[in-house]
């Protein structure tokens, strides 16, 4: 299923308090070998510290389990501009559908729409790292106009 993919993650994490989420995207994951932590917060995640945090891949975001996308918003946009080189999938029942361009760019570069197939993982699995380079992109070019 991963064949693109497979290369480039080696390590992912899943922030989820919903443990039935972490399981079947574990399964999924772990069926081309690739390597899923399972943090049981976002506060968690937060805290492991730089170089752990950028030791992984790839970051999937079940914002379902959470309060919700509006009510860690700040949190997202902090962490995406202090990480812009960790690419974040949100996952939300919330979502009206995947969203796999930049629409989203401030919080994420790809977002699922909860509960998703194997196929539209697939898909994201891909697009967030091309997105990811976007996202640097931009960050870097603000942070080159703040500097001048």
């Amino acid at each position: 299923m991963f064949s693109i993919a497979k290369p480039l993650l080696a390590k992912a994490a899943l922030v989820a308090l919903d443990h039935n989420m972490g399981k079947s995207l574990a399964e999924i994951l772990l069926h081309d070998g690739l390597n899923l932590d399972v943090p049981k917060a976002f506060d968690e995640f937060l805290n492991l510290g730089m170089s752990d945090i950028l030791s992984y891949d790839i970051l999937f975001i079940d914002m379902s389990s959470m309060s919700g996308v509006r009510d860690v918003v700040g949190t997202l946009i902090e962490m995406r501009l202090e990480y812009p080189s960790l690419p974040v999938v949100l996952i939300s029942s919330d979502f009206s559908g995947d969203d796999f361009g930049m629409s989203r760019r401030s919080i994420c570069d790809v977002s699922l729409r909860s509960p998703f197939c194997t196929t539209s993982l697939e898909i994201a699995c891909r697009q967030v790292f091309i997105n990811n380079l976007k996202w640097q992109d931009l960050v870097s070019a603000d942070l080159s106009e703040q500097a001048a």
